[in-house]
């Protein structure tokens, strides 16, 4: 069992680079820098198959694979 150190107004003690309210650290990261690449199967109503859409994959047919991020695809 770990001891907290408490202040006289009951909250925990923590050093000012544990500060919850803080975001230091984390600057000019974004939603980009942070995406999760899987690998997906092209289904007949996938969005990377049709030629209108902006998710437009050239090459892509049914049942094959691609990266979800870098839009590679695969045999």
């Amino acid at each position: 069992m770990s001891k907290q150190l408490k202040t006289n107004s009951g909250e925990v003690a923590r050093p000012a680079f544990m500060d919850p309210s803080s975001t230091r650290g984390s600057e000019g990261v974004g939603i980009d820098d942070i995406t999760i690449p899987r690998v997906d199967v092209l289904q007949a109503l996938s969005p990377q198959r049709k030629k209108t859409n902006a998710e437009y994959i050239e090459g892509a047919e049914e049942g094959m694979l691609f990266n979800t991020v870098t839009k590679q695809l695969y045999g």
